[in-house]
């Protein structure tokens, strides 16, 4: 864009004014005098062997039709410039929304599978202890602990997942992100308050 309106500043220079300077400087090594000398020996007519000259050009463009075409040329250029970055913001923009989004609900998963594996876990040990204590099978124990082996690869499996969505997210928005970084969720309490009374409005009317 910047290049653009300094090529509009150019265009719009010619339709001013051009200055300019000349300057001419020469040396003869010998110039004609008058062939007969007036009396006492001066000189009639004997120019200067080095003679400087100098002026200023001043140019005035009274009327050039290429100047309006240069100008809407290079608007309507910008323009589809600017149309494309429009373009290319919008896809990029879904891209960030999706990895954002997507590594946003892998965060969620993540807390409900660790509650999950927690429970197990306390599972595992209040059976454990009753198998100790003769009040419940080892087969039994054996099946909590198979649930909570498999929740456990869940969670190695989501984390790894939420891991590629945030490498991602950083190289779309050119900042770091950690695994350990919190993906705020937006507030969109107001927004679905807004269009629910919106849609209550609209739904009083005879027509609707």
């Amino acid at each position: 864009m910047e290049q653009s309106e300094l090529r509009l500043r150019n265009i719009a220079v010619g339709r001013l004014p051009a200055v300019g300077v000349e300057g001419l400087a020469q040396y003869q090594s010998d110039v004609v005098q008058a062939a007969f000398p007036l009396p006492g020996g001066q000189i009639l007519f004997s120019p200067p062997k080095a003679t400087v000259d100098a002026g200023i050009r001043i140019e005035q463009s009274l009327f050039d039709a290429t100047l309006d075409a240069q100008s809407a040329l290079e608007r309507s250029q910008l323009a589809e410039q600017q149309a494309r970055v429009r373009t290319a913001l919008f896809g990029l923009r879904q891209q960030v929304n999706d990895a954002f989004f997507s590594a946003a609900a892998l965060q969620a998963r993540a807390g409900a599978l660790a509650a999950t594996v927690a429970d197990l876990q306390a599972r595992l040990d209040e059976v454990n202890a009753r198998v100790t204590q003769g009040t419940a099978l080892p087969a039994e124990a054996a099946a909590v602990e198979a649930t909570l082996l498999q929740r456990r690869q869940d969670e190695d499996e989501l984390r790894t997942n939420r891991e590629a969505a945030l490498a991602r997210l950083a190289i779309l928005i050119g900042q770091p992100l950690r695994d350990g970084d919190v993906l705020p969720l937006p507030n969109v309490a107001e927004t679905v308050a807004r269009v629910q009374q919106a849609s209550a409005t609209a739904r009083s009317r005879p027509e609707y």
